[in-house]
């Protein structure tokens, strides 16, 4: 619970209490944060304004840095507007930290950012962004200039999300007031400059980093071309009519070669399985009902490979057969699941087919959340192929590309 003097301070401000504190404020932290794993959030407070959000909170989690296990807690400002796009990069005061932070990003992709004719300020923070030359139009002289006020602030950013914090410190009350003014001194001019970068048409931070990822290569550009499919690819797969001829790089990622695994384990097991069968059987070493128990060996084996080739045969159909069908992404929830470290959520759709709409959940984690909030922020249609065999097997198809910057398809 916040003490009465940090409470009594945010309300003469204008914030009111988040009580309890909701899944939309839930994952924009958990977004931004997504590298530092056990992300609590306590004592907020915020204001809104129609869609605008700001809201002043503690936070706690484990640095990925990796130099200390234990927690940092720290107060932020959270700002989020649905209907801005902010290129995603980290500030930070230079020093140890911020230089094992600059080595330990480099290596995944992330370039550090210099503003020009700003030396003190280059020399001061320490700026990364997979998107440098976006993320450099957001710092104007104004961004700048409020920022250098202080030598101890932290900025993150997260599509339509931003973060300012005092560098792992949590403020006392009477340092609240303070910290209020400084964030809206840095969001204001900020807002202003993404503002100015949209309206300008060539603003796509995402696309972007993509594009330096996969061009620059090494880690980062390996993880995003297993992870995604460039949008060019999806775009051609998806002009032709069914059936469709499905790239490789489409196949891989919808087919892959795990289940290849359950072919090798179902074959050993049929075939070894039928040996001992065969054997046991002609030299009447056991009773009846021992060679039928060991008859079960090669039976797994042979389901295992007659699944196997079901599941694929269903997933290929899927995408040469699939029902192109417009979804309107409704809501996003979390589960308490965790596969891989990422977060489960179930995504709600409301999909358009022969004149209907019918509603689905499906279940969604790391990027293809980004994306299905993407959808919601932003308003505009996705795109779902349907199994003409089976209406309930469907494949989330935009959810293959990254969520960057694209113009409007149709279906």
């Amino acid at each position: 619970m916040p003490d009465q003097d940090y409470a009594s301070t945010l309300t003469s401000l204008g914030f009111q209490p988040v009580q309890p504190i909701d899944q939309k404020l839930r994952f924009g932290l958990e977004t931004i944060y997504s590298a530092e794993p056990s992300l609590r959030i306590e004592n907020a407070f915020e204001q809104e304004a129609g869609d605008v959000r700001l809201v002043i909170a503690t936070i706690s989690y484990r640095p990925s840095s990796g130099q200390n296990s234990r927690s940092v807690r720290e107060t932020i400002a959270y700002f989020e507007a649905p209907d801005l796009r902010f290129a995603d990069f980290r500030l930070q005061p230079k020093g140890v930290t911020g230089s094992l932070l600059g080595s330990m990003f480099s290596m995944v992709g992330f370039q550090p950012v210099h503003v020009p004719g700003r030396d003190e300020f280059n020399e001061t923070y320490l700026v990364i962004s997979m998107s440098p030359d976006s993320t450099r139009r957001l710092l104007t002289d104004d961004v700048v200039d409020a920022i250098m006020t202080r030598r101890d602030l932290a900025v993150r950013s997260s599509g339509p999300r931003l973060v300012i914090s005092r560098s792992r410190t949590v403020l006392p009350a009477d340092a609240i007031k303070d910290f209020v003014y400084t964030a809206q001194s840095v969001m204001a001019p900020m807002t202003s400059a993404v503002r100015d970068a949209m309206a300008s048409g060539d603003w796509a931070p995402r696309k972007e980093a993509f594009d330096n990822a996969t061009q620059v290569g090494g880690l980062a550009g390996h993880l995003l071309s297993g992870t995604f499919v460039k949008p060019e690819i999806v775009e051609q797969f998806l002009e032709q009519s069914p059936p469709r001829v499905v790239p490789p790089e489409i196949m891989r990622r919808q087919v892959g070669y795990g289940s290849i695994f359950f072919y090798i384990w179902g074959g050993m097991f049929f075939v070894i399985g039928s040996i001992f069968v065969i054997v046991f059987a002609n030299s009447e070493e056991l009773p009846g009902w021992g060679v039928l128990l060991l008859g079960l060996i090669p039976l797994m084996g042979l389901t295992a490979i007659v699944l196997t080739w079901r599941y694929r045969a269903a997933r290929k159909r899927l995408l040469r057969q699939g029902l192109l069908c417009r979804a309107h992404v409704e809501d996003v929830q979390p589960t308490s699941v965790y596969i891989n470290n990422q977060r489960r959520y179930k995504v709600r759709m409301r999909i358009e087919r022969d004149g209907s709409e019918v509603e689905k959940k499906i279940n969604a984690y790391g990027p293809e959340v980004e994306t299905a909030r993407m959808h919601i922020d932003n308003g505009e249609p996705t795109r779902i192929l349907v199994d003409p065999q089976n209406e309930n097997r469907i494949l989330w198809i935009d959810s293959l590309m990254p969520a960057i910057e694209r113009p409007r398809q149709s279906t």
